[in-house]
This record gives structure tokens, sequence and C-alpha cells, in this order.
């Protein structure tokens, strides 16, 4: 052992201390009281023996609680042991916590101090975050050292390459949270607080309640559960629909397009349910019927009337380095705003997409002041088609487009124009939109992508989320389909008609038009220049899918906020679907118009040769998102059927398997998924402790590898 008595901290292997917790008070400098050490240490370790990973951290029953908002719901609500800073959430802190046996009904001190909830101890509810301040003085202990500091090796948490003792107290307290969360049977992301050095002074006395700073090194992290969604598939598009109106001239004389028609934007991302049923479904964002059908219900709403889940998408003009930004990058680091991964500009978030109807009483929260996100939803017509995604089962969120003249359900994205479609279109149907490439979503049941051969679309049966209103849709309806392109606040200065009011209301389409022409494609007046040219624009946005903390309390921006589960770079392709020409001329780029597929990195540098045998299987596996600083991209082809202004084939595998992992050639077999273990259950060994992640939620897509050493399978042994 380091013997920090030692002048200059020399190390000296003949060293030895009786007992771990002997070590630690030398570590404090000899300076611990025996009610310190109570608060720092398990009891068991305070005896010489192990920590209890397995520690109860409720009866392991779906206990009535009285206190929980859904009286329909009792007894229980199906969420067994659930746990908040909140004490009338917690069944823990209810005082019905209790050991069923054959002889009597045992009340359980879940926090160890001599006092039950029924007594009237009302600190019950802090049982995790004991558990957790023990296991993490007992690892910060037994870290090695720096003999010359006496202070714990010093880590790199935040991607800056400058390691610092500060970051090794975060990763240890997040690997603890994680361990927390890994063991008990929840979906909640428990709230931990820590010492973010727990050998200079008196220990703090924390309470693991998020919203209380107990200053001086108090720091706080998220858990992280397994992520019961993720993102798989992103694509979007901007139609600048400019023509040549002979205002300020014509042809050679008209040094730009001009503007008549609304430009439309249009956006589409796939998400899956990875877990095959086999396995238990958090009640807290699971449904199930009875009958057999179970699956994530992006449509839940907590406490308060906060949607459970929701999307964010940040929009950064320069977007080098922005996949690094971390939403949930803990701001108690105090290198937290020079940091890599510190959390995007506030400025950065341009939109949020609920998936909760507006006349469901529902409470949005809006969003950063200084950016003001839009806010959009599903029409109440769409939210009472929606239902589940079951396991191994799709959704697809996208923009609504217009709604099909029918007044039906089907709401329809179209890919440009038609050449043979009328120039003065009157009415829908002059547009021939039944022959014109487009992406029909049909709410709650299906997609159907009309491309190449507009006449034989492929309907693929999923759960289709078209997204088509927002918070301000009476004062600005021609704004109202999700897209992530046009101006948030829309183009303003301007007064757009629908153009085909006999066939949709203002707020059924995004086929608005000026009354008289303006000499400038309005969107040269965007801050972002990226829209003035034609191309496939990399990681023009990144979409963050988040969710509540704890589905089971109201959204606070700090006690409950919402974690990214995954997320995603979003491209941008960028043409003219009007007419022929770019604006300017040759200001144009590599077109690749085609969906960012998770997976995708493994083909880097070999544009889109499925038929490849895989580099590198680290970028295959699953788990890996598609968060990347720029990419390359491979250039798309003509359809050949010369019917359409804008005529590059469209590559997509929306609603099906990704075609990076489909049928991929290996030395070993076909590809397979590696698993990610999540226990939701007490600990078989401690060797399962090395199965539990150290980072955060919102990185486990960054960081997740299976660790193989060849390339050729990961079920292979080590070459």
């Amino acid at each position: 052992r380091f013997n920090p008595t030692a002048p200059g901290g020399v190390f000296n292997s003949e060293f030895r201390t009786a007992s771990i917790v002997d070590l630690y008070v030398l570590y404090r400098g000899g300076a611990a009281t025996p009610n310190e050490l109570q608060a720092v240490f398990a009891p068991e370790v305070l005896m010489g023996m192990r920590m209890n990973l397995n520690r109860p951290l409720g009866d392991g029953h779906d206990t009535a609680n009285p206190a929980y908002p859904i009286p329909a719901q009792q007894p229980g609500n199906g969420v067994v042991d659930e746990h908040s800073w909140d004490p009338t959430v917690s069944e823990s802190a209810t005082g019905n916590e209790a050991l069923q046996t054959s002889f009597a009904t045992v009340p359980m001190d879940l926090n160890n101090n001599g006092v039950l909830a029924g007594a009237g101890d009302a600190t019950e509810y802090q049982a995790r975050q004991i558990y957790g301040t023990h296991l993490y003085t007992l690892v910060m202990t037994l870290l090695p050292r720096n003999g010359a500091t006496n202070q714990v090796i010093p880590m790199d948490m935040d991607g800056d390459d400058n390691p610092t003792p500060e970051e090794t107290a975060f990763i240890v307290a997040q690997w603890v949270a994680n361990v927390i969360d890994f063991r008990d049977p929840d979906s909640i992301n428990t709230a931990f607080e820590f010492d973010s050095d727990p050998f200079n002074g008196p220990s703090l006395t924390l309470d693991g309640f998020p919203g209380t700073d107990e200053a001086g090194d108090r720091r706080l992290v998220w858990g992280m559960e397994r992520p019961e969604l993720l993102i798989t598939e992103t694509m979007a598009w901007h139609d600048r629909k400019t023509t040549d109106e002979g205002v300020g001239g014509s042809g050679a004389a008209d040094d730009d397009l001009d503007t008549r028609l609304k430009p439309v934007g249009a956006a589409f991302i796939e998400i899956f349910n990875p877990w095959d049923g086999s396995t238990r479904a958090p009640a807290e964002v699971h449904t199930y019927n009875g009958a057999g059908a179970q699956g994530v219900d992006l449509r839940m709403v907590g406490p308060g009337g906060s949607p459970v889940w929701r999307m964010a998408v940040y929009r950064p003009l320069n977007p080098a380095g922005q996949q690094l930004r971390d939403p949930n990058f803990p701001d108690s680091l105090s290198t937290a705003s020079t940091s890599p991964q510190a959390a995007p500009d506030p400025d950065d978030l341009d939109r949020l997409v609920y998936f909760v109807s507006q006349d469901q009483g529902v409470a949005y929260p809006p969003g950063p002041a200084t950016s003001s996100p839009r806010v959009y939803y599903p029409t109440a017509d769409v939210y009472n088609q929606l239902g589940p995604i079951g396991p191994q089962g799709f959704a697809v969120v996208g923009s609504a487009g217009n709604r099909a003249p029918d007044g039906g359900n089907r709401y329809e994205s179209l890919v440009g124009t038609r050449l043979d479609a009328l120039p003065t279109a009157v009415n829908y149907t002059d547009l021939n939109p039944d022959q014109t490439r487009r992406i029909v979503m049909v709410a709650g049941q299906s997609i159907e992508i009309r491309d190449n051969d507009v006449s034989s679309p492929e309907i693929r049966p999923v759960m289709a989320i078209p997204i088509g209103d927002y918070n301000n849709s009476a004062a600005s309806p021609a704004y109202r389909s999700f897209n992530v392109s046009e101006p948030k606040n829309g183009y303003t200065g301007t007064t757009w008609a629908a153009r085909f009011g006999a066939d949709f209301t203002n707020n059924e389409t995004v086929e608005f038009a000026m009354a008289s022409p303006e000499d400038q494609p309005v969107d040269d007046a965007q801050a972002d220049p990226r829209l003035r040219s034609d191309q496939t624009h990399v990681s023009f946005c990144y979409v963050h899918l988040q969710r509540l903390a704890n589905p089971l309390l109201p959204y606070h921006a700090v006690n409950n906020p919402y974690i990214s589960v995954d997320a995603s770079a979003m491209d941008l392709t960028v043409f003219n679907g009007a007419t022929s020409g770019e604006n300017p001329p040759g200001g144009g780029g590599t077109t690749e118009f085609a969906t960012l597929e998770r997976g995708r990195r493994e083909l880097q540098g070999s544009g889109r040769n499925y038929a490849a045998v895989p580099v590198d299987q680290n970028d295959l596996v699953f788990w890996r998102n598609e968060m990347r600083d720029g990419h390359d991209r491979q250039a798309s082809v003509a359809t050949g059927a010369g019917t359409h202004v804008f005529d590059f084939e469209l590559e997509q595998s929306l609603a099906t398997a990704n075609k990076t992992f489909t049928n991929r050639p290996l030395a070993g077999g076909v590809v397979g998924f590696p698993y990610l273990t999540w226990n939701n259950r007490p600990f078989v060994s401690q060797l399962e402790l090395l199965q539990v992640p150290a980072c955060r939620q919102s990185r486990l897509g960054f960081d997740f590898t299976v660790g193989i050493e060849n390339t050729t399978t990961p079920y292979a042994p080590p070459v």
C-alpha cells in the first residue's frame, strides 16, 4: 500500500493497513469521526466484511402507494419499488415496505438508521443514495494513487486530453449510479450526489435531492437505465421551390431565380425497439393490454401533464465538433464550459417534438428561453391512431406534409415536382401527386415509399407518426409540418396563401404561394448558408431521443430533466424541385439522396458498398450510434425515369432492417447483434460488476464496444 504519511508520499510496498476503513482514515489525515465513518461505509465493511451489493432497496413487491397520483391503479402501479427524491412517490417512504414471512410481517429499515418509516422516519427514500455513497467511498479508497501528490490517478472523462482527479471521481460516481440502476428493477434514472474529494475534510451530508446544492465538493450524476428505444435511421430534405418568374428580368438577364412558392422541408426519423419481449418490460414506459401486446408507448404522460418522451433537434450553424456535445453533460464539473462534450449552446436547440396531442391536456416544456425552440406534436386525429412500439418493432416519426384530400389519415410529402405538372396548378391534382415521388405516412399503420417506380409503392407496416401541429399553429398554419430546415419562426415578412384552397384547409397542407413573386429566393435571407447550396449537407443537425429521468414525476429542469437515450446526426439534401437550375449556378455539391442508417460509420470511405466485408466490427455493432463529425457521401444516381425535376434515386430502408446490417458477409458468418446485458435484478456474483458501464446514458451510443481483437466476428476467440 501507499503510505500517505511518508515524507514526499513515497510508495512503500511493505506498508499495510489493517482494513479498508483504516486506509480511508489515513487518506483523511487521521481525522474521521465514528459518525462520519458510519455515513460513508456500509456497516458490514466497518466490521471487516465485504459490502453487500444486494442490500434490499425495497420489498420486491409492487406495494400500494396512496400518494401515487393514479388512484385507478391501486393497489400498485405496475412498478416494483419505485423510488424518487420525492418521498410521496417512493414506495420505501410510505411505511408499507415489509418482508412477508410464514410467521409474521417484518418491517424493513432500508436506510439502516434504526427507525422505521411507520414510526416516523421520513428518510427511507434515501436508500439508493446511501447505497451509492457506501460503494463510491469504497471504490475511491481502493483506487491507485499518484505517489507524488497523494491523489487518485487522474482520468479523462470529458475528452479534452487533460485528466484530473475530479474527473476520476465523476467516472467512479457515474459507475456507482449505473450499478444501482443495473440492479434495481425499475426504469428510473437514479440521481446520485457525491463528494468529488471525499478525503479533504469532513464528509458532506448528501440527501440525493438534485434541487439542493450542499456546496463544497458536492457533485451530481444521473444513473443509466437500459435504452428502451434507439434511433436507427434519419433523413431530411429541403425543396427550395425557386422558379424564374420574370421578376427583375428573366433567363440570362436575371442573376437569380425568384420566389413564388414557399420552400418545403421534410424530415423522417426511424425509431426501433431493440428488445425481443422475453425480458421484463418496465411499466414506467411500456403498455400491456393483457392479450399479449406490449411495447414502448411514446404517448405516455406523467403527473402534471408532462410527456414522458420527446425528441430534441439541435441545429448549429457550424457543425464541426458538435457531435460530441451532450445535453446531459454534468454542469457541476469544474471544466464543464470548456469541455468538448459540454452541453450544446442553448441557442442551437431549434425544435422539440412531443408525441401527445394538445387536446390531452399536456404541458409541453418549452425549452430554453434564449432559443425558444418550436414545439411540434401530432394532431388529435393522428394521436388517436397511435399505439405502442412492440418488441423489435419500428416507428417512423416524420413530416405530415399534405393530408390526403379524402380527409383520411394519409399524409403525403412530395419529393419535388413532375416535369409534366402544370406550372399554373390551381388544384392539387394538377401536380399529378399519385404519380409523384413521395413518402406517405398512414397514421399508426404504415408508410408508403413511392420512389423510382411511382406506380408500385413499397408499403411497409409500421407505427407511423406524422407530426403536423405546433404550439402556435392557429397563427401560422403554413409552418405546421415538422421539418428541420425551414426557419424556426417561418419565412417572416411574407404573406402566404394556400395554393389549393379547394383541396385543403390551411392546417392540412404545406403548399403555399405568394400573391406577387419576389426577385430573390427567400432562402437567401436565411442565416444558414447551407440552404443556398444544392447538395447533401452532412450532419446538418443532431436529433436526440429523450425521456424523463423519472416518468412518475412532473418535468423539472433540475429535479427531473429529460435524459438523452440515443442520438443521431441528420443529413439534409437541398434541391430545387420546382424548376431545373441551381441557385447560384454552379453553387451545388455532391448529392446523396439517402437516409443516414445506424451502422453507416463502418462504410466510411467505401460509399455504400454493402457487399464489402466489414473493416471494423465495432463500427458495425448495433448499439453504436451515428453521431459523427462529418462523413463521406456517395453521389446518388438519377432514377433514369426522366419524369421529375429532382431525379436522384432515393436510398433508404425505413421501417425495415438497415441495409448496413442485412446479409453482410463475414468470415465467421453473418452479422449478429451483440446483446446489451442489463440485469434489472440482484447480482449473482461480484464479477457481474464488470458488465456495468461507466458512461452516462447519453454516451452509451458513443462508448459501446465489444472489445474484439479480430475483424471477423465478436464471438470468435481473440487472435
